[in-house]
């Protein structure tokens, strides 16, 4: 026998037509709610990838830089990586602020810095001849791309071209710090 206030009772669901109202309610809400953070993740999860990978980038970047800084206080020079592994003759990749470093770095060095190699090069003025990738250059011992961020990518468009070594500068800053 149901009684009057049994949840099973029918009549007791049509007399309460408000709490039918707060339960649809309830559930739109949050499916709604469910919706709009599930879109605003898709949305910031690029962006915060990309705030991610650009502080992974100056991390990077800081350590190289600190590493660089006790290469000069060992008073170790780039020829002493470039030395230990046979190599004479470079170029470099990449003449934007750190590359323009480390071309400044080379000078008086026994490692001949050869030719950089640039996407702009039409627009560069320096010291070293500067070329895009589509020119032919003379054949170096090994290639420094200063564009760290992108290394495997500007890499295999080097490979394409040039079958010389293709070293990172920070391994390079790296290594001078340990021969």
């Amino acid at each position: 026998m149901a009684g009057k206030y049994c949840v099973t009772d029918r009549n007791v669901r049509k007399e309460n037509p408000v709490l039918k109202s707060i339960l649809v309610f309830g559930i739109g809400a949050g499916i709604g709610f469910s919706y709009g953070v599930l879109k605003e993740h898709k949305r910031m999860l690029p962006i915060v990838e990309e705030k991610i990978k650009k502080g992974d980038k100056f991390q990077n970047f800081y350590y190289m830089m600190l590493s660089w800084i006790r290469m000069h206080q060992k008073r170790r020079t780039f020829d002493d990586y470039f030395s230990w592994h046979g190599i004479r003759r470079i170029a470099v990749y990449g003449n934007g602020a750190v590359g323009q470093i480390f071309v400044k770095e080379m000078e008086g060095l026994e490692t001949e810095l050869s030719y950089i190699i640039d996407k702009k090069a039409d627009t560069m003025r320096s010291k070293v001849p500067v070329f895009t990738l589509q020119q032919d250059c003379q054949r170096v011992d090994a290639i420094v791309v200063t564009v760290l961020e992108r290394f495997d990518e500007i890499a295999e468009e080097i490979q394409r071209k040039y079958d010389y070594p293709i070293v990172p500068l920070d391994e390079v800053v790296y290594g001078s710090t340990l021969y």
